[in-house]
């Protein structure tokens, strides 16, 4: 289908899914990264974009866990590797949540994302408490509307 209509977003955005059901992330991140040359804003791409990049950093953990002590610079590499995956998501969940600013979890998956590197890097507290201070906002409104509901 792809050699027969190569600009048509939705073929690569169909194997993408198929590759990361066969855990080809490395084939399922080239195939979204397609979809996002064409339609840069497509919700569905950058948000699974940035979950297979977060994917990847979780497995990175699981490994770190499993470094002896003693192999400190395996456990360095290891853990560069799996933040730097992190932050790569970063960029395509904050596009997410531009292009659907009230997606609440895309909202918690970067609070837990800003506050893993608040220490870490400039301005991460700073988007961490922006982000809860929405959370907190939104479940606020939710339990007043659900209040309203009740008392009708």
């Amino acid at each position: 289908a792809i050699a027969k209509d190569p600009k048509n977003n939705a073929y690569y955005y169909y194997k993408a899914m198929m590759l990361e059901k066969n855990n080809d992330m490395e084939g399922a991140l080239a195939m979204f990264k397609q979809v996002l040359e064409f339609t840069p804003n497509d919700f569905s791409a950058n948000f699974n974009t940035g979950v297979l990049y977060s994917r990847q950093a979780e497995k990175l953990r699981q490994v770190l866990n499993e470094i002896p002590y003693k192999e400190q610079e395996r456990y360095d590499k290891t853990l560069q590797e799996m933040e730097s995956n992190y932050l790569e998501s970063v960029k395509y969940y904050e596009k997410a949540l531009e292009i659907q600013p009230a997606n609440l979890d895309v909202l918690e998956v970067l609070k837990n994302i800003y506050f893993y590197f608040r220490d870490k890097q400039d301005g991460m507290m700073s988007k961490y408490e922006t982000i809860k201070a929405k959370i907190d906002a939104m479940s606020a409104d939710a339990n007043m509307t659900q209040q309203r509901l009740q008392s009708m």
